[in-house]
């Protein structure tokens, strides 16, 4: 049984002890946006400057990569590992490029940290995507789970 609590403890934990900043986005930042579908991955961004910091800090939990990954939506680094039966991916910002289905192109991801949004869940402390740019986000990713986020985000 994933403990969804006890994994993002442990990664929140772990990046404000290395003063790593981060932000979290997908289905995790939708959540605390208001969204209820069920949470399948904890998904953040670091700047390439940290990620190989955090490649290291997180080796005995990594199930995949890093590596490069590439699919219709995603062009991307990033590290996949697994914490008490949650998956956890960190990807590094600086090289991440998402396809915008809306204007059929492909662009670099803008992640400014200073922006991030303060919130709670699961009683931790979290830095979020700010709501209008996610929304934005899923909007021009435009998968089914994009689409479902926005409409319970309202």
């Amino acid at each position: 049984m994933k403990d969804t609590k006890a994994a993002l403890n442990w990664i929140i934990t772990l990046l404000n002890e290395n003063n790593i900043s981060y932000q979290i986005v997908g289905g995790l930042a939708a959540k605390t946006h208001g969204a209820t579908r069920e949470l399948v991955d904890i998904d953040m961004y670091v700047a390439g400057a940290d990620f190989q910091k955090v490649c290291v800090l997180v080796k005995s939990f990594t199930i995949w990569g890093p590596k490069v990954y590439k699919d219709d939506h995603w062009d991307c680094e990033y590290v996949k590992m697994n914490h008490s039966n949650q998956n956890i991916e960190i990807g590094n910002s600086d090289n991440t490029k998402r396809f915008d289905h809306e204007n059929n192109v492909w662009v670099s991801e803008k992640i400014d940290y200073s922006k991030s949004e303060k919130k709670e869940f699961l009683g931790i402390k979290i830095k979020v995507m700010p709501k209008k740019q996610l929304i934005e986000y899923k909007r021009k990713l435009n998968r089914e789970v994009d689409v479902i986020d926005i409409q319970q985000m309202g």
